[in-house]
């Protein structure tokens, strides 16, 4: 088992697609009956949002899954209204005005849990016994993702070195994101 985090800044090109188009819940969407079973459909869009962040994640997946418990931190960067004020623009980008919209940031954990699953970063998303994430307005959407095993990685050395153990470290704040 590998005992440095996978990170990194993960995000789509100027090519118009968003960061997760038509995300629904499992809940969501035409459902049919097949052998007392009901079966969700996926829509085009869906599929599509699927393929595109199957394809981000398989460039960093892991020779082989990972063993253990893990952490999986992340924060989806949306874009920001094309018609957004200037001075709204500004706020959103510190913070200040929050994404409040959807998707719902537990579809996004969703979402991402299920993509790293099917890239092969873990055996069962089970794995993961420790989620931190949070979504906010980007002037490049994307997503800042790391995932470590309990107790270890280079996160584990930050919080032992900063504050006597009491520190706060982040994809973001440790320095470790790079862009794609």
């Amino acid at each position: 088992m590998s005992s440095l985090p996978i990170c990194g800044r993960w995000g789509w090109s100027n090519d118009g697609l968003p960061l997760c188009p038509e995300l629904r819940s499992h809940g969501a969407g035409p459902h049919a009956v097949r052998g007392g079973h009901s079966v969700a459909y996926k829509s085009v869009g869906q599929k599509r949002a699927e393929a595109v962040l199957d394809d981000l994640l398989l460039a960093r997946a892991p020779q082989k899954p990972l063993e253990g418990p893990l952490v999986l931190e992340f924060i989806a960067g949306m874009p920001i209204p094309a018609s957004t004020p200037k001075r709204d623009r500004e706020a959103m980008l510190r913070g200040d005005i929050g994404h409040t919209k959807k998707p719902d940031l537990d579809n996004l954990g969703k979402q991402l849990l299920d993509a790293m699953t099917r890239t092969g970063f873990w055996h069962d998303d089970k794995q993961v016994v420790s989620l931190h994430c949070s979504k906010r307005y980007a002037a490049v959407p994307g997503w800042e993702v790391a995932v470590y095993p309990v107790g270890g990685g280079i996160w584990a050395a930050l919080m032992e070195t900063t504050k006597g153990g009491h520190g706060t470290a982040s994809p973001s704040s440790a320095g470790r994101s790079g862009r794609v």
